[in-house]
């Protein structure tokens, strides 16, 4: 991956990174992703926190879902040959950062 990705990359995850801890989490995403066209959201089935984890767990390691992304798992995920191998369903939202 090329520096210039990388540098574009961080600066997202320090975009959505609120708290500044370094890990991206629910609270992280209140704000800056909005759940309001989720179908579940809108139909009642799932709160806003459901959704949010969801969104958050698409960028979180296959086997590791426990709701915090470090900086080094949302680089990794979009790690062009790491993203192939995972669902692009969470991505889409994010590109216009």
């Amino acid at each position: 991956m090329s520096e210039r990705r990388k540098k574009l990359i961080n600066m997202a995850f320090v975009k959505i990174d609120k708290t500044g801890d370094g890990q991206l989490t629910v609270e992280d995403l209140k704000g800056v992703y909005s759940v309001k066209h989720h179908k579940k959201y809108m139909n009642g089935e799932w709160t806003e926190e459901q959704c949010l984890r969801e969104f958050l767990d698409s960028f979180d390691t296959p086997n590791e879902k426990d709701g915090v992304v470090s900086a080094k798992g949302f680089l990794y995920f979009f790690d062009l040959t790491k993203f192939i191998r995972w669902t692009i369903k969470g991505a889409v939202n994010i590109i216009w950062f």
